[in-house]
């Protein structure tokens, strides 16, 4: 089974820049493999994976008042596919009733004031996907690159909101599977932020964030990760932190050699 490499950051450090940079430099022959070149199409997996699988999310998902109801942490619609399979097994059932239970009570609330439970299991959804896929190919023992933001470490984004804290950070954590190597984006929270203004196109975690919420959004989300990275090192995972705030090849450079001592 192939081993996993998470390359975690808040929005705006880079990971998907370094992610292309990395594809870009890959070859057959490395004892390493990005996620685009271990699975099937994206269309496939998107398929198979989750049509029908957010079909259960959409039509049982509460409108208005009804969202009072713990609707959402239903076990009847627990993450089984249509394929008769149950994502990541029933060993891991424990790690899927946290996520719904952190989900439910602290998605509710954005910084924005909105709802966002449907949006956190969709993504959730797709990280279940991308190492259900990982944990599939049995007869590769190469380190698979997990594509930018994937990964369940970088759900953390996802889960931090106004409520968020490190409490319901280390419930996650608790029984969360973690990758076999764990790169962190180190980039300055200022940084983050004149990346975050340059940018074509506002990213759905910052929607109607002012610049005072990106920023203490930006560096919780920093804050979590660094705890995260300190229980990972204990669970015996390789925890790396490369600079970011320089230049794309030269954070690439960084990482390729890590990857090379594999």
């Amino acid at each position: 089974m192939a081993k996993t490499v998470e390359i975690i950051g808040p929005s705006g450090s880079g990971k998907s820049s370094v992610y292309h940079q990395l594809r870009a430099n890959w070859k057959e022959e490395y004892n390493w493999v990005p996620y685009d070149d271990l699975s099937r199409s994206r269309k496939q997996m998107r398929k198979r994976y989750l049509r029908k699988a957010l079909k259960l999310f959409t039509d049982r998902l509460p409108i208005g008042e009804q969202s009072q109801n713990n609707t959402l942490a239903n076990d009847e619609w627990k993450f089984i596919n249509h394929d008769n399979r149950i994502f990541l097994n029933d060993e891991n059932a424990e790690f899927k009733k946290a996520i719904m239970d952190l989900v439910e009570e602290h998605c509710k609330k954005w910084y924005d004031g909105s709802d966002k439970r449907f949006v956190t299991i969709h993504m959730i959804m797709w990280s279940i996907a991308h190492i259900d896929r990982v944990m599939s190919a049995r007869n590769d023992n190469r380190y698979c690159i997990l594509k930018q933001g994937e990964g369940f470490l970088s759900r953390i984004m996802h889960l931090n909101s106004p409520s968020f804290n490190e409490k319901a950070l280390n419930k996650y954590l608790e029984h969360l599977l973690f990758p076999d190597v764990l790169i962190f984006l180190d980039v300055p929270v200022d940084e983050i932020l004149k990346r975050i203004k340059n940018r074509d196109r506002l990213a759905t975690l910052h929607k109607d964030m002012d610049d005072e919420a990106i920023r203490h959004y930006s560096e919780q989300t920093i804050h979590f990760f660094k705890m995260a990275m300190g229980v990972a090192k204990e669970k015996g995972v390789d925890v790396y932190g490369v600079n970011a705030g320089e230049n794309l090849e030269e954070t690439t450079s960084q990482i390729l050699d890590i990857l090379s001592k594999k």
